[in-house]
């Protein structure tokens, strides 16, 4: 391996990249700051028109121009605060909004936010900030009972009144109007006084000018709303409910909100969604340290995905046997990953879930064809391709005898709980369409009972009284990457099914470390390295013999 192994070089580059990501954040939150020449402010500083002492007011109003200046002079004021109001306080308020016919009529309404001084009437000296209400977007999927969908669809055949999709959907709806619920404002609770050639340019945007002097710096946080929360506007709508919240916040967490808005631009233009985006905005709603801990699990979590996946590419490219091994358990587990694969894209699954779960179907197809020994063969005639399975050692046929014998057990108890699960999901539960309540009974049956088809591998470990045939350096990067993904089950969204399955996986390995306690390593049997030990570790034994499953560990003598 030596100092210099591929492991090694990517744990330094990762190591650097940590280092320079935590230095980026930092400068966040501590941007440079002008110096004072014994207590006043040089021409070359930019300071603020209002420290954090002065009494503010903060008017919302709502219109269906844009302009502020035009909502301003005409708008509807639904909240106005004048009293005890500082850069520090926080305030929550719900007020009906009356809506305009044009906004009921798939139109738009704006929200406008100005904050200023107590007492100022000068439009100029108020911070401004304009965002939509509505939204255009699908109305979300609407679920049914497929059994009274059927028997409707069955009595209106008979009378000749039916119209009903003969997969259970209604057609695709129009994008219609959504109000938003929730306004979040902030203020950056700061009176700092900024270099003029230094200043942060990613709140460029947000700053305001009455002449050198900058405005309080206001921010609307549009990540607070997120798809599921967007209440459509119906045609006879009169009024919506609105929570409006007031908070300071620190000029770094607004810093770090403008970057993934910009982000967020850029992420759309290759193809994520707003269903997605949605994901994001859930780690900007809980506190700055637990942020910061989410991120350095994500970069964890990438380190042992990236090193799981070149050791296990590794293991399988060189294994030549699968003595040890159980095939079915390989052939379960690319059948079960595909099943899981289409369940989340039926969920509409965030793309930070679903696109390594599509990787990982390649990955399992690939371990079929060792597993299996499939080849392509050309016969007859026609000259058409065959697959051909190839022919087993002695040890392998071992291996299959017991790897048959727990599939046939375990299927006496399985098989009916699957069958009776989907039944009853039939009967009891509603979905979108015929092949959603199939994909969806599948992927249950993979998450509920998944864990019992990784028995048999427990049943071939217990027969051969040995696990030195398993990538024990994969499951342990795996076994991290699980402990990280028990984390990740409350912070991103999923189905529950697909959250329970992580737990699940924690009690497995579990299993497997037992064994291995268990079942200490045999210093005769042949290693990844074709060769093996005496008793004492002093000489070599033999070379490996295909067939064979090798020991995990040992001390190689020098030939």
């Amino acid at each position: 391996m030596g100092l210099f192994s591929f492991t090694n070089i990517v744990l330094a580059v990762f190591t650097g990249y940590l280092f320079l990501v935590g230095s980026q954040i930092y400068s966040l939150f501590n941007p440079a700051a002008c110096s004072a020449d014994k207590g006043s402010i040089n021409r070359d500083c930019l300071s603020p028109f209002l420290t954090r002492d002065v009494e503010l007011q903060l008017k919302v109003v709502v219109s269906k121009s844009s302009s502020s200046s035009n909502a301003w002079k005409s708008g509807s004021t639904i909240w106005h605060v004048e009293e005890d109001l500082f850069m520090n306080r926080t305030l929550d308020h719900k007020v009906n909004v009356t809506l305009p016919r044009s906004t009921v009529k798939n139109g738009s309404l704006y929200a406008h936010i100005f904050l200023g001084a107590k007492g100022n009437t000068k439009l100029a000296h108020f911070s401004q900030a304009t965002v939509p209400l509505t939204q255009y977007a699908v109305r979300q999927r609407s679920v049914v009972s497929l059994l009274d969908m059927a028997s409707q669809s069955s009595s209106n055949s008979t009378t000749g009144n039916g119209s009903t999709a003969g997969n259970g959907s209604k057609p695709a709806e129009p994008p219609m109007t959504h109000w938003k619920p929730l306004l979040s404002l902030h203020v950056a609770d700061t009176d700092m006084h900024f270099t003029r050639s230094e200043y942060p340019g990613d709140i460029h945007h947000l700053l305001q000018w009455v002449g050198s002097k900058y405005l309080p710096i206001l921010y609307v946080n549009d990540m607070s709303v997120r798809q599921k929360d967007l209440v459509p506007v119906e045609a006879n709508a009169t009024d919506l409910p609105l929570k409006l919240h007031f908070s300071p916040f620190l000029l770094g967490r607004v810093r770090v909100w403008v970057s993934f808005a910009t982000a967020f631009k850029t992420l759309r233009t290759l193809g994520f969604t707003d269903k997605d985006m949605d994901e994001i905005k859930e780690l900007f709603n809980i506190q700055l340290h637990f942020l910061a801990l989410t991120f350095l699990v994500s970069f964890l979590h990438l380190l042992f995905d990236f090193l799981a996946f070149k050791n296990d590419i590794s293991y399988w490219r060189a294994r030549k046997s699968m003595a040890g091994l159980s095939r079915n358990v390989v052939v379960y587990r690319c059948v079960s990953q595909v099943i899981i694969f289409l369940y989340l894209v039926d969920e509409n699954t965030s793309l930070l879930v679903s696109i390594p779960n599509g990787v990982a179907c390649f990955i399992e197809l690939w371990k079929v064809t060792k597993a299996l020994k499939l080849g392509v063969t050309w016969r007859g005639f026609t000259r058409l391709p065959a697959l051909e399975i190839g022919s087993l050692s002695d040890s392998e046929a071992e291996t299959q005898g017991f790897d048959t014998e727990a599939f046939r057990y375990l299927s006496y108890a399985l098989y009916p709980m699957v069958l009776g699960c989907a039944g009853y999901s039939l009967l009891y539960l509603q979905y979108t369409s015929w092949w959603s309540w199939i994909i969806h009974s599948a992927a249950n049956g993979v998450y509920a009972f998944g864990f019992v088809m990784m028995l048999p591998q427990l049943f071939v470990n217990y027969k051969l009284k040995s696990v030195a045939h398993l990538p024990w350096r994969v499951f342990t990067y795996k076994a991290f990457n699980t402990f990280i993904d028990d984390v990740f089950a409350f912070i991103i969204t999923m189905p529950t099914a697909h959250r329970v399955a992580v737990f699940r996986d924690d009690l497995v390995f579990v299993v497997y470390l037992y064994q291995r306690w268990l079942y200490p390593v045999d210093m005769k049997r042949a290693n990844e390295f074709g060769v093996s030990y005496d008793d004492d570790g002093s000489g070599v034994v033999s070379k490996h013999v295909s067939g064979e499953a090798p020991a995990s560990s040992g001390k190689l003598k020098e030939e």
